[in-house]
């Protein structure tokens, strides 16, 4: 299921419409249909208002594509790209058939040094850097994270992230 479906769908289970829908985002309805239609893709910070209002994960917002079936192991060439922003950052699935935990990864492009901002999610999570640096801002109080280094942010807290080092910046994000 593209993007587009999977929000169709979810709107629709909500018994949402379109204007409505765009009254709980501050998204207009044109933008809305175009997204639905798959003429448009969103930025991050407007995935997460679509989340946001649809009381969903990203994860839950976006394509479900491992075979059907039971999984225990998630092998590397499985592991999809779920979304990437304009400005360099991919995130991919590693592992989401579990009904506790999803884990995503996050490579942040070499070339990219820009701050990101989350809206906070439904969910509490604990990032994990594995290669690179980044600095992770949660309210006031700011994180220098370098390789191996864990961190837990509760749910629906506001954060913003950006790469400090030359090179990519690869983390893992466990949604609980």
């Amino acid at each position: 299921m593209d993007f587009g479906s999977s929000l169709r769908k979810h709107r629709k289970e909500r018994k949402l419409t379109l204007a409505a829908l765009g009254k709980l985002t501050g998204l207009s309805i044109s933008y809305l249909s175009k997204l639905e239609n798959g003429v448009s893709t969103p930025s991050l910070a407007n995935m997460q208002k679509l989340c946001e209002a649809l009381q969903i994960s990203m994860i839950d917002l976006l394509d479900e594509r491992f075979p059907s079936g039971e999984k225990i192991l998630a092998r590397y060439n499985e592991q999809p790209n779920i979304f990437s922003t304009e400005s360099g950052v991919l995130y991919n699935t590693l592992f989401d058939k579990s009904p506790k935990a999803k884990i995503v990864s996050m490579i942040i492009d070499e070339d990219n040094f820009q701050e990101e901002m989350s809206w906070g999610h439904h969910y509490d999570e604990f990032g994990i850097v594995v290669e690179g640096a980044m600095n992770l801002v949660i309210g006031e109080d700011s994180y220098a994270m370098t390789p191996g280094d864990v961190i837990f942010i509760k749910a629906h807290t506001i954060h913003k992230y950006r790469k400090t080092a030359p090179g990519r910046c690869v983390s893992f994000w466990i949604y609980v």
